[in-house]
């Protein structure tokens, strides 16, 4: 789902500067892992969450709108599959072409509000539009609701090449 080490040099670069970006904003990379393994640590998605608030003695990350569990499923699913990770639209013949289109009609205009105790709030969304008909999951969503720990850390240690 987040394979580090199989990623172009490019997606590795961008990786690595968002999430540092991140860790920056939370005050340092302790405290961003530290809100990231209390997500992991909720029995279910926190995207799930119906007040749409997921809250840490951390911090708080707000998002707009509530998001079904169905949904969550499809996205992890599309995450699996590392052909998707660039474009997760698929082709009109594909059989979940019209799931996978709602999907990303739902998620795209939900914006998520990071609230640290400490450091400065930001923001992201889900989707990425790289053209017309190519959207792909955000640095940010990906890391912050889907990549493993392990990965993170990988990715926060990276020295990008010049």
């Amino acid at each position: 789902m987040c394979n580090f080490f199989k990623m172009a040099e490019t997606d590795k670069a961008r990786y690595h500067r968002e999430a540092s970006e991140a860790a920056e904003a939370l005050g340092g990379m302790n405290p961003f892992l530290q809100l990231i393994e209390a997500l992991r640590g909720e029995k279910t998605s926190p995207l799930t969450s119906g007040n749409s608030i997921f809250r840490s003695p951390l911090g708080v990350i707000r998002w707009d709108k509530v998001i079904f569990q169905d949904k969550v499923q499809l996205l992890v699913g599309l995450l699996s599959d590392e052909e998707r990770q660039a474009n997760l639209l698929a082709s009109p013949e594909d059989k979940q072409y019209k799931k996978i289109l709602n999907l990303v009609r739902t998620l795209k205009p939900v914006t998520f509000t990071v609230i640290p105790d400490e450091g400065e709030k930001f923001s992201f969304v889900c989707f990425e539009s790289t053209g017309d008909s190519e959207t792909r999951v955000s640095v940010f969503f990906h890391v912050f609701f889907f990549c493993p720990v392990n990965e993170i850390k990988k990715i926060l240690k990276y020295q990008p090449k010049d």
